[in-house]
């Protein structure tokens, strides 16, 4: 709060006081502003301050995580923002502690789910980032998170997808006896090929 000595003029402490009302408006604005704007992306964003205690929540964060703001502010972010390994099923190291040590940008290990409140688990990508003053002072950490169970399945199925051609196209290897004259198993890309020699060829045969 300004503090102005006793004895100044009415003029200048009217004047003080318009601008630090219009400075304290200015304030407010960006502040609404910058809280509609997080509440109206698609990505989860949670933040925290240095001490690693929830000071935001935004709904997409709230419904993954299934703390609402008021509920999970001034909590510990690992209760709120619980992570494992997919694979180890282990608990996943604390992404906020690694910013606020390192003071950059950190990204999620991969095979990450997040454990919501009523153990949900939904499989996540993230990253976090600090947060820093004007002055570069370290205030907190926010996160940004988003689901990515339809990713998974997408690239598992395409695994499994390039798992069967690659078992075909064996299979036409060994009834052809290509693989007989390989020290090691033909690659996707040789198969294709033979699979394609093999093609023409038979495009090509003329009957007698």
């Amino acid at each position: 709060m300004i503090q102005l000595l006793p004895g100044t003029p009415p003029s200048v402490t009217y004047l003080v006081g318009r601008q630090v009302s219009k400075s304290s408006a200015e304030l407010e604005r960006q502040r609404e502003t910058l809280a509609v704007m997080l509440a109206s992306i698609g990505d989860a964003v949670l933040a925290c301050d240095t001490a690693g205690r929830i000071t935001y929540v935004n709904p997409v964060a709230a419904s993954l995580t299934g703390w609402s703001l008021e509920a999970a502010r001034s909590q510990p972010v690992e209760s709120i923002f619980q992570i494992i390994n997919e694979k180890t099923r282990a608990p996943a190291a604390s992404i906020v502690s690694r910013v606020l040590q390192e003071k950059r940008v950190v990204a999620l290990a991969n095979h990450t789910a997040l454990i919501s409140k009523d153990g949900r688990e939904t499989p996540i990508e993230d990253s976090a980032a600090p947060i820093v003053d004007s002055q570069g002072t370290l205030c907190g950490v926010v996160l940004v998170f988003h689901e990515v169970a339809e990713k998974r399945r997408a690239q598992e199925a395409l695994r499994e997808s390039e798992q069967r051609f690659r078992l075909k196209l064996e299979s036409i290897a060994r009834a052809a006896g290509f693989d007989r004259h390989l020290a090691k198993p033909p690659s996707i890309e040789m198969l294709e090929e033979l699979l394609g020699s093999l093609s023409k060829a038979s495009s090509s045969t003329q009957p007698i």
